[in-house]
């Protein structure tokens, strides 16, 4: 069974609880993106670079936290990245400036990855590889609870106080992640390294990918490339499309993000089971497709109605990719690499996450930011073909290739 014993739930409690409070920090920021345009007397598309400020802090630790699961443990990546975001937050409420604010913001997602980092590989050695997608699927699902509070709750705060309350919560959700954390068992995955500098900074690469995987294994960092712009320059892109120049209000935003994280709730378990039963491709490529129709068709959503659904259409999308591409990639690292092969994944994928908000405001800017969804849509239409033609199935009827027969192909 999915979920063994008593010990196991524990455990697995220990790492969702903490991922639905982190996940609610994280999405409090979306309402007040419309709110720093006028609060620090900037452009709106200059305001929702504190959205490129969170990747790029992501981008910087991406590497070095990959390589601290892999030679500390999971563990004191946790208490560290959670005690760091709870530090980087308190500074933001206080900010002076907007360029503190960014800074402040760039170190607290630092912070926000690390312990991301710890908490996934301390996961995913909780289950079989048959069980993954489940298992990913919830943790990535149950997060969605978290960021479909979160806006509202930025909203409200925005509302009731200022911005500045909405990083005080913050500070608080880190706290509590810091507390949970501290009764979460550290698990210290299974290295190849060596010792010494030379091992400090061995990233690692795709060589030490099985031959017979390492395309699909390029094809998924090119996909986490496309998902990670996608959804940050959502993050950025649909405050200032409904907000500004839809005219709809922060209570009406935040009520279409619930509506989004609703969806994806509901699609934990069917995701899981897809992914699992039927195979990694069965959820990856209907998520990349829908996710393209939604970016089409956002510009074209003016009204309350068209916009709810053309968000239930983006839901579906990510609550299909709920931990796809992270599920997909662990089937085919070895286990001596986790932390450093899905860093060098994610790092890629911040390079999307960066230049996607970069990119996208600078056409809000100069023209609207409607016109940026129609810029990048085609992203995910090229995404949707390589992951169906080009990817190798892992897992289920139609898995190109059983376990034992790489170890017997190498023997």
């Amino acid at each position: 069974m999915f979920l063994r014993n008593n010990e196991m739930v524990r455990s697995l409690i220990g790492v969702y609880v903490p991922s639905v409070v982190m996940s609610l920090g994280l999405s409090l920021v979306v309402p007040i993106v419309p709110v720093l345009a006028e609060e620090f007397d900037i452009t709106p598309g200059l305001a929702a670079q504190i959205v490129t400020a969170t990747g790029l802090g992501r981008f910087l630790i991406m590497f070095p936290s990959g390589l601290t699961v892999d030679r500390f443990g999971t563990k004191p990546a946790m208490l560290v990245g959670s005690s760091v975001l709870a530090v980087a937050c308190l500074a933001s409420a206080a900010a002076p400036t907007f360029w503190f604010l960014l800074l402040a913001q760039a170190i607290a997602s630092a912070g926000a990855t690390l312990w991301q980092t710890g908490r996934e590989i301390s996961a995913i050695e909780l289950v079989q590889p048959d069980q993954r997608g489940r298992l990913m699927s919830g943790l990535f699902g149950f997060g969605f609870v978290g960021i479909a509070i979160g806006p509202m709750v930025g909203a409200v705060a925005i509302s009731l106080f200022n911005f500045r309350v909405a990083f005080l919560i913050y500070v608080v959700v880190a706290l509590v992640v810091l507390a949970i954390s501290l009764t979460i068992p550290s698990v210290k995955p299974r290295t190849s390294g060596g010792r010494g500098l030379k091992a400090l900074f061995d990233f690692g690469g795709i060589k030490e990918i099985d031959p017979f995987y390492r395309a699909s294994f390029v094809v998924i960092i090119m996909s986490s490339f496309v998902d990670f712009a996608y959804r940050m320059m959502a993050n950025s892109l649909l405050p200032l499309y409904i907000v500004l120049q839809r005219g709809f209000s922060s209570t009406q935003l935040g009520s279409l993000y619930v509506l989004m994280g609703a969806i994806n709730v509901a699609l934990i378990l069917p995701t899981g089971l897809i992914s699992d039963k039927i195979g990694r491709k069965a959820a990856a490529v209907p998520s990349a497709a829908l996710l393209a129709v939604a970016y089409f068709t956002f510009p074209l959503a003016t009204s309350m109605v068209l916009l709810s659904l053309v968000c239930v259409i983006n839901a579906t999308g990510q609550g299909l990719s709920n931990g796809s591409k992270a599920t997909y990639s662990y089937d085919v690292i070895p286990e001596s690499a986790r932390g450093r092969l899905q860093a060098l994944r994610r790092t890629v994928g911040e390079v999307g996450g960066i230049s996607g908000p970069l990119v996208s405001g600078f056409i809000a800017d100069r023209s609207a930011p409607s016109t940026a969804f129609w810029v990048f849509a085609p992203l995910q239409v090229v995404s949707t073909l390589l992951l169906l033609f080009l990817c190798k199935e892992t897992v289920g009827r139609w898995r190109d290739r059983k376990p034992g027969e790489m170890v017997r192909q190498e023997a």
